[in-house]
């Protein structure tokens, strides 16, 4: 590792009633976001709340103007926060009749407007301009969350990944009464849930498994120095618990996005742990942990190993995904380079939809957000995806083999996080909830050291 310490040095101390202004709001949003935001659609009332919320994280947030210094991956994060709140924003400016008629794919727009003899005016270029102004309204929450878990000092963020962890071990009791209650629909929070399932605080058991997983990396942050109750900060054999207790919890969804990332997640998570699990010797810090998981491991195949293979061998859900990919591709190289709009697939499959394959039921996303985002917002998207790898790939270089810092931990989980939330998106669409999107955003900022550490050694 490169030589240099960053310490817990802080050029300005918070007073108490300071650090509570800063730390109190993104606190707040992220329990009512985990709590009332695990739908991405038919849930006006969550992602009120989370967006509300996501404003009062802000303000405070954006009154202080930290020293951000030498971090370059900080000001790297927030030049790409500004450009992902830019594309919908730009989307929805009032374009002129000639160069909005002249936009790829818009001929079918054109044509109908001119058939029903509407008079040539001003359009954006979104082609559901509600939706795209709803989608950068969602921006509010994990916004909030990045600029204000960003100001917080490292233990104040390992109090946010406490309040993550509780509500992810509350889900899991919750899940058990939602399995043992059947097709009861009373039990689920979310009136799109499928009943019987393991659901938790979301609308379905694949985004339930994505925050189990999510709480794995988590837990493996909480091993830092700093206080925390019951001094779990000194206990690695409890955090190990509560990262077998998420396995279960996440295999336990049948999710299979789920069980292939739990296996690699947990072998990251557990090599975070490893360097602070004082107290146990060179090879217990990887035996013990080891023989919980095979012991865990064990314990889910003799009561799920059934089932497990079943949802692999039967994969219609995921076939069905599949076969849509090259109509959604067909249909947004249509419109390219400039997309859709942000939050127009649905409109824009609708159109190209097969009759014969027409059903009740709608397809509200394609099950990739990748694709999605490129439908919707062309290459200007697709960059921006691309920006994020990139500047992941530099914050994780510098969080395992940069200059040690106190607050490692933290920032090797929220790496470890955010690339399971990548990688899920690309079988699905967990960053479309308020509650997984305000997780990602808190992981994203436990990566970056907080404005105020100062260089020492």
């Amino acid at each position: 590792m490169a030589e240099g310490l960053v310490t817990n040095d802080y050029s300005e101390q918070l007073t108490p009633w300071r650090g509570l202004f800063l730390f109190a709001p993104p606190f707040v949003l992220l329990l009512a976001a985990l709590l009332v935001g695990g739908a991405s659609r038919l849930n006006p009332i969550g992602l009120m709340v989370a967006e509300l919320f996501g404003v009062v994280a802000l303000l405070p947030a954006l009154l202080r103007s930290p020293d951000l210094g030498y971090r370059r991956p900080a000001l790297a994060a927030l030049a790409l926060l500004a450009l992902t709140a830019a594309l919908p924003l730009l989307q929805l400016v009032p374009l002129p009749p000639g160069l909005w008629s002249a936009l790829p794919g818009r001929e079918p727009l054109v044509h109908a407007v001119s058939l029903i003899g509407l008079p040539s005016r001003w359009r954006p270029m979104s082609l559901a301009p509600d939706q795209t102004s709803g989608a950068l309204l969602f921006l509010l929450a994990p916004a909030g969350m990045f600029l204000a878990a960003l100001q917080c000092e490292p233990k104040q963020r390992a109090w946010l990944v406490l309040a993550a962890l509780a509500v992810a071990l509350l889900s899991l009791p919750v899940g058990a009464v939602q399995v043992a209650s059947g097709q009861n629909e009373h039990v689920q929070f979310y009136a799109a849930a499928t009943p019987g399932l393991p659901n938790g605080f979301f609308a379905n058991r694949n985004h339930q498994a994505a925050f189990m997983i999510a709480a794995i990396g988590l837990s493996a942050s909480l091993l830092g120095p700093w206080e925390l109750p019951l001094g779990l900060q000194r206990r690695p054999l409890v955090v190990l618990g509560l990262m077998l207790l998420f396995a279960i919890g996440a295999a336990a969804t049948l999710s299979r996005a789920g069980l292939l990332l739990l296996g690699p997640v947990l072998i990251v998570a557990l090599l975070i742990m490893q360097a602070r699990m004082h107290g146990l010797n060179r090879w217990l810090r990887f035996a013990v942990p080891l023989a919980a998981i095979l012991a865990v491991a064990a314990l889910v195949l003799v009561l799920k190993g059934g089932a497990i293979l079943d949802r692999f061998e039967q994969g219609s859900g995921a076939a069905g995904r599949v076969s849509i990919l090259p109509k959604v591709i067909a249909a947004g190289q249509t419109l390219q380079p400039l997309g859709g709009g942000i939050g127009t697939f649905d409109m824009v499959y609708r159109a190209v939809e097969p009759l014969d394959e027409v059903i009740p039921e709608y397809l509200n996303h394609v099950h990739d957000d990748y694709v999605e985002l490129w439908l919707e917002g062309g290459w200007a998207a697709a960059a921006l995806i691309a920006g994020l790898w990139i500047w992941w790939g530099f914050a994780t270089f510098a969080a395992w083999f940069g200059p040690v810092r106190a607050d490692a931990a933290l920032a090797r989980s929220g790496s470890l996080v955010v690339a399971g939330l990548l990688i899920h998106s690309v079988g699905d669409y967990p960053l479309r909830t308020p509650a997984l999107a305000v997780v990602f955003a808190l992981a994203c900022a436990m990566m970056l050291p907080t404005p105020t550490l100062k260089r020492s050694g």
